[in-house]
């Protein structure tokens, strides 16, 4: 099973959260925000399941859940039909969280950590998982229209180890670790060859016009500095 709390996973999860936010207000017209929810909450009763997979490693998979009674809720205010709270989330649906979901995944997969462009997840309803999570998260998105939709999201470990393995920071520290610093060490023998102007100041005084005039060859100016004091 793979250490839990992977860094490269940390960041995956939080473009997770912004794709499924763009991939929500994109689908329904209206904007989304995604915010991080309590991940030792009980679990709604009677959820909605779904499962991610993907398409170039199948057993790296992810379950998500989400309230029916939301994911009803939501549905049936895009499709313009009054709320019903006894009303089962029927195939078409499913269909329309399942195509918001995929595309908040594929996001996820195209942007940093991964940067996977080609990355093909596939969502489809099931049953809760038999495996035991490596990492969770839980989310709770909310819309400008008053929608709110729960997802809690459990990832199985090859889903987590894929991440990781895909992850373009994963061997960023191990490998800036054995390279010798040169930071602070200039070499100077690139710029003792260049010639350069200098300038040097040694002081400077204020002459009227007519003091000016008055000046001949030989004529000693005094200046505003003693002959001791540093250049």
């Amino acid at each position: 099973m793979p250490e839990k709390n992977i860094p490269a996973f940390g960041d995956f999860s939080q473009s997770l959260q912004t794709a499924i936010a763009d991939a929500f207000s994109r689908t329904t017209g209206t904007p989304w925000k995604t915010e991080l929810a309590d991940d030792s909450a009980t679990p709604a009763e009677n959820p909605v399941c779904f499962e991610a997979s993907l398409d170039s490693e199948p057993s790296a998979k992810a379950a998500i859940q989400i309230p029916q009674v939301n994911a009803v809720a939501v549905v049936r205010a895009l499709m313009g039909e009054p709320p019903d709270a006894s009303a089962a989330l029927d195939e078409d649906g499913a269909q329309l969280v399942q195509q918001m979901l995929e595309e908040g995944f594929a996001a996820a997969f195209s942007a940093p950590p991964c940067g996977l462009e080609d990355a093909k997840v596939k969502i489809q309803r099931a049953e809760m998982p038999g495996w035991t999570a490596a990492e969770t998260l839980s989310l709770s998105a909310t819309s400008d229209a008053g929608m709110v939709l729960p997802v809690r999201m459990s990832f199985a470990p090859e889903f987590v180890s894929f991440v990781a393995s895909n992850s373009s920071t994963s061997d960023e520290p191990a490998a800036s670790a054995d390279l010798p610093s040169t930071l602070g060490q200039p070499n100077l023998g690139l710029v003792m060859d260049v010639k350069l102007n200098v300038t040097l100041r040694f002081g400077q005084r204020q002459l009227t016009l007519k003091e000016i005039l008055e000046l001949t060859s030989g004529a000693v100016v005094e200046l505003d500095k003693d002959v001791q004091e540093p250049v």
